[in-house]
C-alpha cells in the first residue's frame, strides 16, 4: 500500500457553545490540516495522485473556512446580531459542534467523495494548536 499526504493550513475562529470552559468565548486558530490518502497500486506517473490535484479538492472545502467564523447552527442567531455590527462577517454555519475532531469527519467525507476511483482515504489530521490535534479515519480500513 502506498501512503502519502499534503498539509494546508487555514486560519479560522469559532465557538463550542456547549463547551463549559473558555472555548465557549469567540477565539480563533492557525489551523494545520494533514490530509493522508492511499492507493495499492501507482498511476501511470508513478504517483498516488498528484499532490496539485489533491490541493485543488482540499482547497474546494477549506476556502470556506479561511477567515471565516465557523458557527454551529444553534449559535445562528447570535451570529447574526454580530453580522449587524459586522456585516461583512464571513460565517460558515455547520450543522455540529465546530470542534477539530468534527472538521476531520467533515473533510474526510468531502475528500474522500472527490478522489480518483482507485485513490482510498486514508485519514485526515487538524491541529488546533502546536500540542494539539484530531483524527478521523474510516474504520473500513
Amino acid at each position: 500500500m502506498y501512503k502519502v499526504s499534503k498539509e494546508f493550513s487555514v486560519a479560522m475562529g469559532h465557538r463550542l457553545s456547549l463547551h463549559q470552559g473558555l472555548c465557549s468565548n469567540f477565539h480563533g486558530h492557525n489551523y494545520k490540516i494533514i490530509v493522508g490518502i492511499q492507493c495499492g497500486m501507482l498511476n501511470k506517473n508513478g504517483m498516488v495522485m498528484d499532490f496539485s490535484d489533491l490541493k485543488h479538492i482540499v482547497n474546494e472545502k477549506i476556502i470556506h473556512y479561511d477567515h471565516a467564523l465557523m458557527i454551529n447552527i444553534k449559535d445562528l442567531p447570535v451570529a447574526k446580531k454580530m453580522q449587524e455590527v459586522l456585516p461583512d462577517l464571513k460565517l460558515y454555519i455547520v450543522p455540529y459542534e465546530p470542534t477539530a475532531e468534527n472538521m476531520a469527519k467533515e473533510l474526510y467525507i468531502f475528500i474522500k467523495s472527490k478522489l480518483p476511483a482507485l485513490v482510498d482515504m486514508d485519514y485526515v489530521t487538524i491541529y488546533e494548536t502546536d500540542t494539539s490535534k484530531a483524527t478521523y479515519m474510516d474504520d473500513d480500513y
